[in-house]
């Protein structure tokens, strides 16, 4: 048993999102004693940061596959180096935060890369096997423990509340490999006819880690209809029907639980989950999904926003997107249901 007695959860403990004792019993912890690995159970070491001014390290560790979803190419096929040159034009939008200056005599060559759908990259990246599921079984980047990982606007949830959402194994996600998969059949079926998400910000936050996790599932659950069959059984599913109410329901529990504070991934992910039909009851069906889109789409002041007096910003484009996605599916509620529509179409007038 190791004589200094840890801070935090040691590092079988972190990996499974189990409770650990570690902090208070020591090493090793009782959850590795009854899981017969206490020769495994050590303490999690914290990596140094870099002072101001210190110079950067010319060699940095690789990032754990459970933190990050590193869709770069690590083999060198000839696939793999074309991945790579074009260093994986996820931020084709203009307006994409995660762009970075050009010099002058790259412009020519940055925009024939940007004509590049990023889907098909996915694509690429998928049948090259860069996001093989090696030493990663649940391929999730989400780890709410871990203290290095950038779980930002999350608040702190307690050890009942973890308990609870890891026993509905809302943080195991699918692996890498399938989760490029769900997310490219949601941006070449669903995304054209209702344009809600900024694919350049989205794939780039993916790709860090950071995305939403409650969009990411909303994403899920609606293209659980779309990808081929032998997705759905390889991630453990034997139907779509039950992939879907499996995913809408960790991403209600996300909601319920206030796991994350984002408006606009609600929003997004409210107006998303409208497209789920499940087999059984629920209170939580198309009604609540979209109604609770138009109260964050008024708690966001989206349509003030798209005032003909007010000056255009830099998410004016997206809003105004959202905005007639809400409005057509309104109306088409309307038609459906004989109910008068409340979201006049003047507001769109510019």
């Amino acid at each position: 048993m190791a004589s200094a007695t840890p801070t935090k959860a040691c590092v079988p403990c972190r990996a499974r999102k189990t409770k650990c004792d570690a902090t208070t019993a020591g090493l090793p912890c009782s959850g590795c004693v009854s899981r017969n690995c206490a020769e495994k159970c050590v303490a999690a070491t914290r990596k140094r940061r870099r002072r101001p001014g210190e110079p950067a390290e010319n060699v940095s560790p690789p990032t754990p596959a459970s933190h990050c979803l590193d869709l770069n190419p690590t083999t060198a096929t000839p696939r793999s180096q074309r991945l790579r040159t074009t260093s994986l034009a996820w931020d084709h939008s203009p307006d994409s935060p995660s762009r970075q200056a050009l010099a002058p005599d790259s412009i020519d060559k940055r925009q024939s890369q940007t004509q590049l759908h990023y889907y098909h990259i996915l694509k690429e990246a998928v049948d090259d096997g860069a996001l093989d599921d090696q030493n990663d079984k649940t391929g999730t980047p989400f780890d709410p423990d871990d203290d290095d990982q950038p779980w930002h606007g999350v608040p702190q949830l307690d050890d009942i509340d973890k308990e609870y959402l890891n026993k509905k194994k809302v943080f195991d996600l699918p692996t890498k490999r399938y989760l490029a998969v769900f997310i490219t059949s949601y941006f070449t079926t669903l995304e054209p006819y209702a344009p809600i998400i900024d694919k350049g910000d989205f794939i780039h936050n993916f790709e860090s880690g950071t995305c939403s996790l409650f969009l990411l599932y909303a994403i899920l659950a609606a293209s659980s209809l779309y990808v081929p069959h032998e997705t759905i059984e390889e991630c453990g599913f034997a139907e779509r029907a039950e992939a879907q109410a499996t995913f809408a329901s960790r991403a209600t529990l996300l909601y319920d639980f206030q796991v994350e504070s984002n408006a606009l991934d609600f929003l997004q992910g409210s107006l998303l989950m409208t497209k789920v039909l499940l087999e059984h009851p629920t209170d939580k069906d198309f009604n609540y999904w979209f109604y609770n889109a138009l109260r964050l789409a008024t708690k966001l002041g989206l349509y003030s926003r798209l005032n003909r007096n007010c000056k255009p910003d830099a998410d004016h484009g997206l809003y105004s997107r959202i905005a007639w996605a809400l409005y057509c599916r309104h109306q088409y509620t309307g038609e459906f249901c004989r109910v008068l529509p409340k979201i006049r179409p003047s507001i769109f007038s510019s």
